[in-house]
Order: structure tokens, then sequence, then C-alpha cells
């Protein structure tokens, strides 16, 4: 089946390729049968610039603006609503809502579409059904404003197929919980919720309200904790003939893994067409997104980077410097992305990433048990950036970098592991190689279920000499190649109680396929098992201490 991507020449062909658009399975379908990927990028400011700023758009909406986007090859826009500015309730000031901010989001939407691309209407800020401005995000729309409001916007677009409705952003209800039953019900049915001072409107009776005006449109119904858990998807969605999941995925979320997007989200985009709704990392670089994108391409995902507006990429995941389309460096991985393909080629893709680099880190999870203590970065001895981490085994048993099947020896070679021992030295640390469990038993405390591989004497690893110096960071390197060939889960520190603190800096993790980012070792280094030290055994989560502080899905503008 011929998949669409943005090659057509005209906007004309390119329009006519969006018509019809409708679920089939698992895929996206157009009028003609033809799998439609969907690709591009969020363009906020309706959300926010007629609560905040005095006017509906942030930036410029007219038809140059569209053509610097169509020159990056997208084939979508996510175009975010304010309920109060499209109802004109709450204080709204009159020009910026109702009829005029309806007026402006149509011709907006419209002229889009007319360019080929499909449009995703979203409700990003809700009203909580009482007279205060939606300003912000909160847990759940409002059922005395929202079943009203989707009404309203599905008879708006009802008759433009390439209009998809996104019927809520980010839902977090129950105290933002990841897959209890108290969340994903208020989801699917809404209600007065723990946590929600209001009467919640659930997924449910929001998708029945865009099917009452006779909408037949893909409705995209996002997950739970921010759009990032879609844990149980599955057991709660609403039941219609016409709908995509969508997830939204950044670097600093929970499950932000190959390995954990096989645990949760396959699942979902077996049975039904998975949408990236959102995606983006907030470094300014393109290793995280092109893993997504990589992901999204084998299995079928759409994605959608966010965003579309002028910011410095190093505190925003902004794509661009201008609207004339100008990428900013995390962008130009957007750009290059969608270029190649639009040409038929593949992106350059390497399995090299950063384990722990800096307080902000790609792959890591955090998980610590109740009874163990809180683990803070250091930020005096720091090989580069502003952290390192200081492991004192004499109050941390082990420190462990949990990444859901990362280490998948046909494509990582090894791991690279910068140590200093702090003014100490010969300190006694097995680095292991782990075996996770699922990853929604580990919060609970049953992380006992996870087993360890072969354990290594981490001052056998050290590249120039085999020894742990007190006042100087040294590289080890643990070669994949010694161990069983399969995939791994991430790495831990293990140690007793008389050992002294050491720290730890840059550690990554380097693919077979990658023929030089990390010049530090050859790609052909060998070696022997000789460092092993102990076989599998269970970890003691009592003692455990999971590297990173842990960071909620946040809400973007």
């Amino acid at each position: 089946m011929a998949i669409i991507n943005i090659k057509q020449t005209t906007s004309q062909t390119a329009a006519t390729a969006m018509e019809g658009l409708h679920v089939s399975g698992n895929r996206i379908l157009n009028s003609k049968g033809q799998e439609v990927r969907l690709r591009g990028a969020n363009r906020p400011g309706t959300e926010y610039s007629c609560v905040q700023y005095g006017k509906i758009f942030d930036g410029p909406v007219d038809q140059k603006s569209i053509d610097a986007m169509r020159s990056w090859k997208m084939n979508a826009v996510r175009v975010p609503i304010n309920e109060d500015c499209w109802s004109g309730i709450d204080g709204v000031a009159e020009k910026l809502g109702g009829v005029y901010y309806q007026s402006a989001i149509k011709d907006f939407v419209s002229l889009l579409t007319k360019n080929g691309m499909a449009v995703i209407v979203d409700l990003h800020w809700a009203s909580n059904g009482t007279d205060a401005t939606a300003h912000k995000q909160i847990p759940m729309p409002s059922r005395n404003t929202a079943v009203k409001l989707w009404e309203s916007i599905a008879s708006a677009f009802k008759d433009n197929s390439a209009v998809l409705f996104d019927v809520y952003n980010e839902p977090f209800p129950d105290g933002n919980e990841w897959d209890t039953d108290a969340a994903w019900d208020c989801w699917k049915n809404g209600g007065y919720c723990s946590g929600i001072g209001y009467d919640g409107a659930g997924m449910d009776e929001l998708v029945k309200a865009v099917r009452s005006v006779g909408a037949t449109n893909i409705v995209l119904i996002s997950g739970i904790q921010y759009a990032t858990s879609l844990v149980r998807f599955l057991e709660f969605m609403p039941s219609d003939n016409n709908m995509a999941a969508a997830v939204h995925v950044y670097d600093f979320n929970l499950c932000r893994s190959r390995g954990c997007w096989d645990i949760y989200w396959r699942p979902v985009f077996e049975k039904i067409p998975l949408i990236a709704a959102e995606m983006g990392q907030t470094d300014c670089a393109t290793d995280f997104i092109y893993d997504v994108m990589n992901y999204a391409d084998a299995n079928g995902i759409g994605f959608l980077a966010w965003a579309w507006l002028p910011a410095d990429c190093a505190k925003d995941p902004s794509i661009i410097h201008d609207f004339e389309g100008t990428a900013t460096d995390y962008g130009i991985g957007l750009q290059t992305h969608l270029n190649n393909l639009a040409q038929g080629k593949s992106t350059p893709y390497y399995d090299t990433f950063s384990i722990y680099d800096d307080a902000r880190t790609h792959w890591v999870d955090n998980w610590t048990p109740p009874d163990a203590a809180v683990f803070l970065n250091e930020n005096k001895t720091v090989r580069t950036g502003l952290h390192s981490i200081k492991f004192s085994a004499q109050y941390q048993k082990s420190l462990h970098f949990m990444c859901w099947g990362c280490f998948n020896t046909e494509k990582i070679r090894g791991v690279n592991i910068w140590v200093n021992g702090g003014g100490n030295s010969d300190q006694k640390i097995t680095v292991n190689l782990m075996k996770m469990s699922n990853l929604k038993d580990v919060p609970s405390g049953t992380a006992s279920n996870n087993v360890v591989g072969s354990g290594y004497d981490l001052a056998s690893l050290i590249v120039d000499g085999g020894v742990i110096s007190p006042s100087s960071w040294k590289l080890a390197y643990l070669n994949l190649s010694w161990v069983e060939k399969g995939t791994y889960d991430g790495i831990s520190f293990n140690s007793d109680s008389e050992q002294k603190w050491i720290y730890f800096d840059d550690i990554k993790a380097l693919a077979i396929n990658d023929d030089g980012t990390d010049k530090t070792i050859p790609p052909n280094t060998s070696g022997d098992n000789s460092g092993s030290v102990s076989s599998a055994f269970p970890l003691l989560p009592s003692y455990a201490i999971f590297a990173v502080c842990f960071v909620f899905s946040v809400v973007l503008l």
C-alpha cells in the first residue's frame, strides 16, 4: 500500500491526498484508500494569545507562513484551541472570542487544508465550568461546557474530512497517576473525580458530542498523565469506529525508551492508529527525536513536533528561529528527516545514546522506593556540564540506570563510563547489566523482580591501567561483546557499605553502526570477561537509589 508523504508539487494534488481521511484497522487512509502517515508540527498561539496578549494568533498565519511549513515537507499541523475564546465566555474580550475567534480559526484551518495539510484541532486549554478564564492546563475539561464546545467545533468542521479532532490535549486526573483505576475511569467517564474540584467531562461523552452533530471526522484520544501513559488505554477507550490514539513524547517523560514504547504503545498501535501529537526534546539536540521518528516510521506512527514557534530551543522545544522557517539545531532533525522521506531517502540513524549526561538525561527513568533516600546530582566534582553523580555506597547499596530494552547487543557495542574516586581509590564497585520487571511494577516497590546479568569489577574496566583515580576522571569501558547476546534494560553499580563515595559522569552507550561519533573507544575494541565477578542475582529495592530526579511531564505553553 502506498504511503502518502509530501512529495506532491502542487497544493491542489496534496489537498486531494488528504480528502476523506478515515481509520481502517490501525492505519489512516484517504478517500482513494492510500495510507496517510501524518507528520508535521504543532502551531501554538491560539490557546493563549486571546487570553494573555490581546490577539488571536502568535505570529503570521498567511499563505507565506504555510509555504514555509510546506517547504519542510510537512503534511499535518496541530492547532490548539482555547475553550473560553471559542465559546466567548468567562470574560474573554468580545473581539477575541466567540464568532471572531471561531471565524479566525476556521479561516486558518481552511487555508491549511487547501494547501494539502491535515489539521488536528486540539482542545488545549479548557474551562473548569466556572467564571475563571481558561489560562492553563487543567486535569479534565468541564462537563458543564466541554460537551457543547465539541458540538460547536464538530459542526464547524464536519464537512472538511482533512480535519481531525483531538478532544483533550493532556488529561491528568487522579493527581496525575499513571495507571490507577480512578484515573482511567475518570478519563473515560468523567465526574467529580479525585483531585478535580468540578464535574469533569470524560472522553466517552466528548466523542459522543462530536458524533451527535453528524461529524464523521477522525477523533484523537490522548492518554493520561499529560498524554504520556497508554497503560490501560485499550481497557478504557471509548467505543468508536473512526478513532485514533494520541501520545505525547518528550525527553523528560517517564516512558521515553523504545523498550517502554514496545511494552505500552505497541498493544495500542497494533489495534488502532497512534499519533505522537507532541514530540520534542529540550537541549537543542536531535538524538531523542531521531529515535522517536525512527521508531514511529518502523511502526506506522504519525508524529508532530512541538513547536512551530520561534524560541530558544535550549529552554523550549522550538523547531524554528523565525516564521520564515529557519530551523533551530533541534528543528534541523525534523526538517532533515521529513525532506529525506519526501525524496525516498532514509535518515542516517545511530543507536548511540547518552545514559547520563548532566541533570537532564535521555532514556533514564527514576523510581525511588519509599524506603530509599532521594538521590541528588552533584555539582562540585564534575567532568562536563553542570552535574555528576555522587554514589555513596555507605548509604545506597546500588545505583540504577533503567532504560527498558535499550541495550540490544546487536546494536550496542559497549558503554563508556567516566569515573572519579573523589579523593578515594580502589573502591570495589560491581557494574551489572539489568533485566527489568514490568514498568508499572517498579514504583510500587516490587523491583526485587528485576535481575542483574553478569557483573564486572569497575576498576578492571578502566581503559588505562585498571585503577580508579582518587582525583581525576578515568574512562571505563564495558564491552558488550563479552556478555550473552540479547537485550538488557540498563546498568547498575553495586557495592557494600564499606566502600567510599565515587563519582560518575558522561555515561554513554555506543552503537555498533556508529562509525566514530565517540572517538574515545575504537569500534573494534576487544576484550574478555576476566573482570566478571558475579552471576545473575536479584536486586534489593530497599537499598536501591535510582539516578536522576524523576520529572513528571510538564505543560508546554
